[in-house]
């Protein structure tokens, strides 16, 4: 392999690994205000789109935002660590 092909390698991988660094950050920023959505809003005002609308049931769907918050913060660590210099 050539050198100039050899750099042209490697700056498609670092755009590849920002790409899916941003991804993940935003995946994992969407996950974070689900998880609040489904803390503070009961289960009845949910948008009847999301997993845990229930017509007439008052109470906020705990584990449905522990769950989606624990995914992303996971996902925000997997941007971290994908981030880091090597």
């Amino acid at each position: 392999m050539r050198a100039g092909a050899a750099g042209a390698a490697e700056l498609t991988i670092a755009k590849d690994i920002s790409l899916m660094k941003t991804v993940l950050y935003l995946l994992g920023a969407l996950l974070i205000i689900i998880a609040v959505v489904y803390f503070l809003v009961p289960a009845d005002s949910l948008p009847a789109f999301m997993p845990g609308y229930e017509d007439g049931m008052a109470r906020v769907r705990m584990k449905h935002g522990m769950a989606a918050g624990a995914a992303g913060v996971v996902l925000f660590a997997l941007g971290w660590f994908m981030g880091r210099s090597r």
